[in-house]
């Protein structure tokens, strides 16, 4: 039986220091992501202090316990999203939130 994946937001956050062994913890820890999550994009800012990354997952848990293991010198948060554009089908959950 297949377990449909929900998208989240992950907000990663480190010490401008620490941007080489981050960088480097995240690449060996994004070739053995775990089973049920899948990396859709990632955006590093500018200043290498961060990072922003769209993940398809079961739970934001599952992304923030697997990144905090992985690379604890990095700050994780991950948020519940809805694809909104281009448009995909969590455009319903969103036109039903705002008519109800």
């Amino acid at each position: 039986m297949r377990t449909l994946m929900a998208l989240f937001i992950a907000y990663h956050k480190w010490n401008v220091g620490n941007a080489k062994l981050v960088t480097k913890k995240v690449i060996e820890a994004l070739a053995q992501t775990p089973e049920g999550t899948a990396l859709v994009s990632t955006y590093a800012k500018a200043d290498l202090t961060g990072a922003v990354c769209i993940w398809q997952a079961r739970s934001a848990e599952q992304i923030q316990d697997y990144m905090r293991k992985m690379v604890p010198e990095m700050e994780t948060e991950a948020v519940p999203a809805l694809q909104f554009f281009p448009p995909a089908a969590d455009i319903y959950a969103v036109m039903h939130a705002l008519i109800s």
